[in-house]
């Protein structure tokens, strides 16, 4: 995967959104099946966002992996200096249940699209949508690059002692308190954002309301904050987005 260029990597991803485009009707029912959630739904929070980031990589691709050039120093007068970007090498993805597929495979496309290998583990929680995307991933990938794997809490907490170089998970807060550890990972179990001890370096949300991104106009301290609207209707509440309302302290959070 690190060798392949930018071409190679592109043709991935087309294969990739030419199989969600093709297994649409079956997301669609296989995320009924799992909770209910409504066609229109899927299709506004699983597959448009899904194929939007699949273009957007497509898109940019073969300038996120050109040599950037760099300024050099009095020291190397003569040469020519530049930035190279390089694949970390085998990154697990933790999805969770409730945007079962957007959050396990558009962690995938960026991954690929940096060159990386991939074991990639969907919601057990969401069993139906979970074989959906094994069965999408031995369709797309050899199992060398992206292997996807269904198993429970225990399954997860094995993958987590394996010495990934980089980790993506959203999920709940009890196991976002716990994975840093298991990483052996110096990282904050909210947003982790710092370098693991193991090496890895590790990305997530640990579940649960997000701060509230504000724009124009930025909240007063203490004065009480509306709720937002379109995180408590979609997906019945059980975004990191449905915030309730509350007052914001002095430093108001932005996050994700």
């Amino acid at each position: 995967m690190a060798k392949r260029t930018a071409a190679d990597r592109i043709q991935t991803l087309r294969r990739l959104r030419a199989a969600i485009v093709e297994k649409r009707e079956g997301l669609a029912a296989a995320i009924f099946q799992d909770f209910h959630k409504p066609v229109t739904e899927v299709e506004l929070s699983e597959i448009h966002p899904t194929l939007e980031e699949i273009d957007h990589a497509i898109a940019n691709l073969a300038d996120w992996m050109a040599p950037k050039p760099v300024p050099g120093t009095a020291l190397l007068a003569g040469t020519r200096s530049e930035l190279r970007y390089e694949p970390k090498g085998v990154a697990l993805i933790l999805a969770t249940w409730n945007y079962p597929f957007n959050l396990a495979v558009a962690p995938l496309v960026g991954a690929i699209a940096a060159g990386n290998c991939v074991i990639l583990k969907p919601s057990e929680k969401a069993p139906a949508t979970a074989r959906l995307i094994a069965d999408l991933v031995r369709e797309v990938f050899d199992e060398c690059e992206v292997a996807a794997v269904e198993g429970d809490a225990d399954l997860a907490q094995a993958l987590l002692e394996l010495p990934f170089d980089h980790v993506f998970f959203t999920g709940s807060t009890r196991v976002g308190r716990t994975a840093p550890v298991a990483l052996g990972a110096a990282c904050d179990p909210g947003l982790w954002s710092d370098p693991c001890a193991s090496g890895a370096f590790c990305a997530g949300d640990d579940g649960g309301y997000s701060c509230r991104q504000f724009c124009d106009p930025m909240p007063t301290p203490g004065l009480p904050v509306p709720p937002c609207p379109a995180g408590m209707t979609c997906e019945s509440l059980q975004s990191c987005s449905g915030f309730v309302g509350g007052t914001p302290c002095q430093h108001v959070g932005i996050c994700g």
